[in-house]
């Protein structure tokens, strides 16, 4: 049986259970309020945020482009989906020393859509009002990454709240770590970045 926080867990139905469990804890309740909203208005499924993670005393959000089909499948957006981008992430965060109740995980377009390959500028900006929506329950917020290219475009649509600072983030998708091998140590810079900024 594997261990709640360890890589690929939420494959174990028992485990999303728990975790779907855990959604009415302090921390996160807001956040879980945030995302049922949304499964109201939006195409696609809408996954929950990870009560694992820092919920709403994070300082960090990594703000990724969109979630992908394990995260529908668990209904979560976490470090322990069964799929190879999750556990690099996991990874690296962990190697950069980024503590996990310092993070929350979102994504620009916060639903999933087989049916649609491609994001629209359209789709940004919907996406970009919706975190700004998220950035307002996030009282502690001291930084903002921004995870591969199609977050970075949106970036340029949110207003950034004064005091918070904002780190370009490549992808730790398995398709791009393996088709550059720069990308991991530009990776690490980046949240080699962010963990010093927690710190300050």
């Amino acid at each position: 049986m594997l261990a709640d926080d360890q890589c690929y867990a939420l494959r174990d139905p028992a485990v999303r259970a728990r975790r779907r469990r855990a959604l009415t804890k302090r921390h996160v309740a807001p956040l879980k309020r945030f995302a049922a909203r949304l499964r109201r208005k939006l195409p696609g499924a809408v996954p929950d945020f990870d009560p694992f993670d820092g919920g709403i005393f994070a300082r960090a959000l990594f703000v990724a482009e969109r979630p992908g089909p394990k995260a529908r499948e668990t209904g979560f957006i976490s470090r322990e989906n069964p799929d190879q981008t999750a556990r690099n992430s996991g990874a690296l965060l962990d190697a950069a020393g980024i503590p996990r109740s310092d993070t929350v995980r979102w994504n620009i377009l916060p639903w999933y859509d087989s049916r649609r390959a491609k994001i629209s500028a359209s789709d940004l900006s919907c996406g970009a009002g919706y975190l700004l929506e998220l950035i307002a329950l996030l009282p502690h917020l001291r930084v903002i990454v921004f995870v591969g290219r199609r977050a970075q475009q949106a970036a340029r649509m949110v207003m950034i709240p004064a005091g918070v600072k904002v780190v370009n983030c490549p992808h730790p998708s398995p398709l791009n770590l393996n088709a550059d091998r720069r990308q991991r140590p530009a990776i690490r810079k980046e949240l080699k970045a962010v963990a010093a900024i927690l710190r300050e």
